[in-house]
């Protein structure tokens, strides 16, 4: 146990400095050293450098959009002819798939199935959702095995098939005793967003704006690649040459990757720093985040794209490096695979990748926890990332906190919500659909698995968005826990006996003694 301290809240985030006036924190913990400082802008280079970033890709990419646009012109009557009907009826039918499949059926349905989900069924009945997400993971498994067995029966699909069900009974097994674990932790953070639902519709928000980016970047792209093919195909320089430009051509994809990556995880992160932001709020001020609009969510938001975002962007562009180089140490081995190139080069290219993939791993599980600290007390990136490191390891906790069945739980609604999604898309592609051609896709072959596969897609990208928000939550009460859980115990007594009985029955090495009557914390502040 350690000495009393000073508040380690500053002015920035949910706690206030009188609520945690006088409160004890475990050996080895650094306080927070902003102690009744204002809010102060974090890592602005980086903020700094995203914003230039972004004009950079929009010049960038609109020139590309240009070239692109000047490679689809053609030059004969019958061309035009053709080109005209075919964009027009581009243009008709994905008109109709956005207007009725994509947006109002696919996404409306997402939404509300998602949100029902976060507000009714895992607060009220965690237990029973954590039981039946995992048997719907067993028998999903058990489904693509016996698939396997009936249309391929070889003797390696069949040894695959059994191995997978193994695993699937052995994960089950080892993960069982977790079962109160997840679902306290799945109450106390759905819990908590549906207190303030709002956070909901920013998740839709970032959404549309990852689709968005996606589209303008995929867009542009393709303009450089004609842009690097005209250039192969009317180049007339010596070989140094060629290999010069061929060598500035994979630089300037790698930058697009990165810029891709970039962009789309500052999206994501930041979404995830202010859900962090608002659940804190909740845990330890109550009345000011209890509504679908609550106060909290706008100045959450507010400080997560102000005083945090230059973090934010720190963050990601570190993710988004690794990322770049795993993709591009998987094109390259590809390639070389293609063209049977040299084994041992294909060889060390999978090693690379592997590494990469370890390093995208590690920075992923770093930003997760570093950005809980980041939407609670508005520390900077690095120093953020220490504190919860510190804060775990001096708690004993860091060998528990892998465990995953709660996220678990949330990425199967998520891909239930979509499957049930994409048979909704078959059933209204069905009922419009004429003896003739479909109403959404015409004379194309198999509408109906287009429909599925059409609304399928779209409904993961918004449920696990969504799932984001669950899974930001839920770290957040983890390490509010860890950080306060004297506070929390005030606020909301009921829902921390929970956590208390759970760490207690799990996790006896915490510290977190609860008993019969009331839940105490020997060890923890």
């Amino acid at each position: 146990m350690g000495k009393a301290s000073n508040p380690i809240q500053s002015k920035y985030g949910a706690v206030s400095p009188s609520e945690t006036e006088g409160m004890i924190i475990a050996e080895g913990v650094t306080k927070v050293d902003n102690v009744n400082s204002p809010p102060t802008y974090q890592d602005v280079p980086f903020s700094i450098a995203f914003y230039i970033h972004l004009v950079i890709m929009g010049i960038y990419l609109g020139y590309q959009i240009s070239a692109e646009k000047d490679y689809l012109q053609v030059d004969t009557d019958e061309d035009v002819q053709l080109d005209k009907e075919f964009w027009t009826n581009v243009q008709l039918y994905s008109i109709r798939i956005l207007g009725h499949l994509v947006f109002p059926l696919s996404g409306v349905l997402s939404f509300v199935l998602v949100l029902f989900s976060c507000s009714t069924l895992l607060p009220n009945f965690p237990k029973a959702m954590v039981i039946a997400s995992l048997l719907t993971s067993l028998v999903w498994c058990a489904v693509i095995s016996i698939f396997l067995l009936v249309t391929t029966p070889m003797p390696v699909p069949l040894v695959a098939a059994t191995v997978t069900l193994a695993i699937a009974f052995c994960y089950l097994r080892i993960v069982w005793k977790y079962i109160p674990f997840a679902a306290a932790h799945l109450a106390v953070a759905m819990k908590g967003i549906s207190m303030n639902w709002g956070l909901f519709f920013l998740s839709l928000i970032a959404s549309a704006l990852s689709l968005a980016w996606t589209i303008i970047w995929v867009y542009g792209t393709f303009g450089f690649f004609y842009s690097m093919n005209e250039n192969k195909a009317t180049d007339d320089t010596d070989e140094s040459d060629a290999s010069a430009e061929q060598a500035m051509d994979t630089v300037i994809m790698f930058l697009l990757t990165v810029s891709f990556y970039w962009t789309q995880l500052v999206i994501m992160n930041t979404l995830q720093v202010t859900v962090a932001g608002v659940v804190g709020t909740w845990l330890f001020h109550p009345s000011e985040a209890s509504s679908c609009c609550s106060p909290a969510v706008g100045s959450s938001l507010y400080r997560s794209l102000t005083y945090s975002f230059g973090s934010i962007c720190f963050g990601s562009l570190l993710n988004a490096i690794i990322s770049a180089l795993r993709a591009l140490a998987q094109n390259a081995r590809q390639e070389n695979n293609r063209e049977n190139g040299n084994p041992i080069g294909g060889l060390l290219l999978c090693i690379v990748e592997c590494i990469l993939n370890l390093l995208e791993d590690i920075i992923e599980y770093f930003n997760k926890w570093a950005y809980i600290y980041v939407g609670l007390y508005g520390n900077s990136y690095l120093e953020s990332g220490r504190k919860v490191i510190e804060l775990f390891q001096a708690r004993g906790w860091i060998t528990f906190i892998t465990n995953s069945v709660a996220s678990q739980v949330l990425g199967i609604i998520a891909f239930v919500v979509s499957i049930i999604a994409g048979f909704a898309g078959v059933l209204v592609e069905s009922a419009s659909r004429t003896s003739d051609e479909s109403y959404y896709f015409g004379t194309m072959d198999g509408p109906q698995y287009w429909a599925f596969g059409i609304c399928f897609f779209f409904a993961m990208i918004v449920t696990s968005v969504m799932m984001n928000v669950g899974n930001a939550a839920i770290n957040t009460v983890i390490v509010c826990y860890a950080e306060d859980p004297a506070i929390m115990e005030k606020n909301h007594p009921r829902l921390v006996r929970l956590l208390s009985l759970a760490w207690s029955s799990v996790y006896p090495e915490s510290g977190v003694v609860a008993t019969a009557q009331e839940p105490q914390y020997e060890g923890v502040v």
